[in-house]
C-alpha cells in the first residue's frame, strides 16, 4: 500500500478483518504474543489512510485492537492470567500496549481506554522490578541479544510516543546510557562482543536504523550512525523498514563520538583505536559485565 500496491492493500485489509490476533497458549505469555499484536497494530496504522477501508472495516479492526489492549492491560495490572516476566518480556508487552494506545488514542468504546493503556505501558517499563534490568550507566543484564530482541518493539513505541506527545523516552538518562553502552559493545564488523546472557555473535545493531538521523537520534545520531554502519551491508530490522524508509539520513551531522568509553557502574571499559572496521579494540568487563 505504501508503494501504491492496491492488490496488497486489499490483502492486508482481508488479513486484518479475518485473522484473529494470536495469543500464545497454553500459558498465555504476553512476550511471544506481543509481536503479533504489535504487527497487527502497525499494519492497521499504515493502512488506516487507505480509501479502501470502510467505516465498518475501521470499526471492526479497532474493536479487535481494543479488546486485545484490554487483555494486556488486565495482565499487566495483575488481574488476568498471562506471563509477563520482568526485563525484555515485560518491556515487549508494554511497548505493544503503548503502540495500541497511540494508534487508538481517540477510542472511547472500551472499559479502560487508551489513556489508561498508555499510562500502564509507561509505568511497567519504569517500575522498580523492570528498571533493575537497566543498570544506571548502560548495562542491560540480559545482554545485547535480548536488547536487540526487545527493541523490535521498544524502539517503534518510543518513536511513536515522541511523535504523538513530544516526549522522548530515550532522553531518560538510564535509557540513554543503555543505548550508548550498546553502541560500544560491537566489534569492528558490527558483531556483538560475547558476554551477557544468551548472546548471539552476529546481527549487529539493526534496531538503530530508525534512529540514525537527527529526528530520532537527537544528539546521539552520530554515535548511532557509526555503530549501526560498522556491519557491512547494514540493514534495518524488517519490522522497522517502514520507519527507516521514512527517516533515513545517508550522512549525519555532528562531531564524531569518542572511539573509547568507560562505564564505571557497569564495570566495563572499551578501548577502541578508532571507528574504522579494521581498528584494534579491547574490552574489559568486571564481575557484573
Amino acid at each position: 500500500w505504501l508503494l501504491r500496491d492496491e492488490a496488497e492493500a486489499r490483502n492486508v485489509r482481508a488479513s486484518l478483518l479475518d485473522t484473529p490476533i494470536w495469543r500464545q497458549t497454553p500459558q498465555g505469555y504476553l512476550e511471544p504474543s506481543s509481536h503479533r499484536f504489535a504487527d497487527y497494530v502497525i499494519a492497521y496504522d499504515l493502512l488506516a489512510a487507505w480509501s479502501g477501508l470502510s467505516a465498518e472495516d475501521h470499526a471492526a479492526i479497532r474493536g479487535k485492537i481494543a479488546a486485545e489492549a484490554e487483555h494486556y492491560h488486565s495482565v499487566l495490572e495483575g488481574g488476568a492470567v498471562g506471563g509477563a516476566n520482568y526485563g525484555n518480556q515485560r518491556t515487549l508487552a508494554a511497548s505493544a500496549l503503548g503502540m495500541a494506545a497511540l494508534v487508538l488514542r481517540e477510542y472511547a468504546d472500551s472499559p479502560n481506554g487508551p489513556g489508561k493503556w498508555l499510562t500502564a505501558a509507561l509505568r511497567e517499563i519504569r517500575r522498580e522490578e523492570n528498571w533493575w534490568f537497566f543498570r544506571p550507566d548502560g548495562l542491560f543484564v540480559e545482554g545485547l541479544g535480548y536488547t536487540g530482541y526487545m527493541n523490535c518493539q521498544f524502539v517503534p513505541f518510543a518513536i511513536a510516543y515522541e511523535r504523538a506527545t513530544g516526549n522522548y523516552l530515550f532522553s531518560d538518562e538510564r535509557l540513554r546510557q543503555w543505548l550508548v553502552f550498546s553502541c560500544y559493545q560491537v566489534l569492528g564488523n558490527g558483531d556483538f562482543t560475547m558476554w551477557g546472557t544468551c548472546e548471539s555473535s552476529t546481527g549487529g545493531l539493526s534496531y538503530l536504523a530508525p534512529m540514525c538521523n537527527s529526528r530520532y537520534g537527537k544528539d546521539l545520531a552520530p554515535l548511532f550512525h557509526r555503530a549501526f554502519n560498522l556491519r557491512p551491508g547494514a540493514a534495518p530490522h524488517p519490522l522497522h523498514m517502514h520507519l527507516a524508509l521514512a527517516h533515513h539520513d545517508r550522512e549525519v551531522a555532528g562531531a564524531a563520538p569518542p572511539a573509547s568509553a568507560v562505564f564505571p557502574l557497569s564495570q566495563t571499559v572499551v578501548l577502541r583505536e578508532s571507528w574504522e572496521p579494521e581498528a584494534v579494540s579491547v574490552w574489559f568487563a568486571g564481575k557484573d559485565g
